[in-house]
């Protein structure tokens, strides 16, 4: 049987770490199979990106045709040839090759670009961004998403768009448990507060990271905030002003990443966690954090709730004073507490990779076995 290629060649990219940790737990968690499966990667690598708990059939290739050369593409086209591929899968539709000898399945994470001009640097670059994902929508066999939050923006900005399978993200909750002795480990190492607030991503607009900054002050002075993720140096952040003008540089960490062996320990010691983004593909962070324990408050915007359930407290992304009396509660109120971290740990409990993986496997594998090709 003709072989499923997995496009891993932005796995080195530092834009691209969390989709890399995404495909890495998806392929990892493929059902058993007689179907061929090579996952192809760059030269270099993170040092955190291992390849250890691939099942060893997975054949992990190395290949020096980068991803952003649409030049190279004769170069991967002779690459899938000799590797018999039935089907290509590009984790991120957006470096999709301009032409593949087999069919193309191809992930849709969001669409926040498209609505989003602070994202893209303004119409000229938005609309390339659009064109380019028109491109490829019309060229896919099939495509992913992760949520059907998703699924319905893509409806929204596209017309040509084929097959849509949801392949939900996932948590492995058995990664997150963790003990007092790692939390006091975190504590020490990172400098933590004694009580906190936790929020984990990138510093770009769309996380809305200050209304949190300004939560905080009409919170409890004896809380603090914590912000782990690196900033986007192409977008302004308005964190650190909104600091700045509210005097709570005291109050506030920033971290730019927390090492994976404290990751599971940062978010147990969290009060609680706080994702107030106003759009997302997925929200990865919230499984996680439900997973270690902590009481979750979100915005109320529907990818969220279709992640949490009944779980987390839901907030109008810009809604500073409920944010406030939200997170105070889920701080400091022990039967709020209590009743958060039981609702959230039995959904993440029931969010394991094996759901998307399933559905991913299942698709690349008709696909690849159709005998069908462009």
């Amino acid at each position: 049987m003709r072989s499923i290629v997995i496009d891993g060649r932005m796995l080195g990219q530092p834009q691209c770490f969390g989709i890399a940790r995404v495909i890495l737990e998806m392929v990892s968690h493929f059902p058993a199979t007689d179907v061929p499966v090579r996952l192809l990667r760059p030269p270099v690598l993170p040092g955190w990106m291992s390849f250890e708990r691939l099942d060893p059939a997975v054949d992990v290739i190395t290949t020096d045709v980068p991803v952003t050369a649409p030049y190279r593409v004769a170069g991967l086209a002779r690459l899938l040839r000799r590797l018999d591929a039935g089907v290509l899968y590009e984790p991120y539709h957006a470096l999709a090759p301009l032409w593949a000898p087999c069919p193309t399945v191809v992930t849709v994470h969001d669409c926040i670009f498209e609505g989003d001009l602070r994202l893209t640097g303004g119409r000229a670059r938005q609309w390339a961004y659009r064109a380019n994902t028109s491109r490829v929508l019309r060229s896919a066999a099939a495509v992913t998403v992760p949520s059907t939050a998703t699924a319905a923006a893509i409806g929204g900005f596209y017309r040509s768009v084929p097959e849509v399978t949801v392949c939900p993200n996932g948590v492995q909750s058995s990664a997150f448990d963790t003990d007092d002795a790692a939390v006091r480990r975190a504590r020490a190492e990172l400098d933590l507060p004694d009580r906190f607030v936790l929020n984990v991503g990138s510093r770009r607009p769309h996380k809305n990271q200050a209304v949190l900054v300004r939560a905080l002050a009409r919170m409890d002075p004896a809380v603090s905030l914590v912000l782990v993720g690196r900033p986007d140096p192409r977008v302004h952040d308005e964190v650190a002003s909104v600091v700045a003008a509210l005097g709570l540089a005291g109050r506030v960490r920033e971290l730019e990443a927390v090492p994976d062996h404290l990751l599971a320990a940062t978010y147990r010691a969290a009060g609680a966690f706080a994702f107030p983004s106003v759009a997302e593909g997925f929200g990865l962070p919230l499984l996680e954090a439900m997973s270690a324990g902590t009481p979750v408050v979100a915005s109320a915007i529907p990818v969220v709730a279709e992640v949490t359930g009944d779980a987390a407290t839901l907030v109008a992304p810009h809604d500073v004073a409920a944010w406030a009396r939200a997170l105070d509660a889920a701080v400091g109120d022990p039967a709020v507490r209590a009743t958060m971290i039981a609702r959230g740990t039995a959904v993440a409990a029931d969010a394991g990779w094996s759901r998307g993986a399933d559905r991913l496997y299942g698709l690349l594998a008709d696909v690849a076995g159709s005998g069908s090709g462009r």
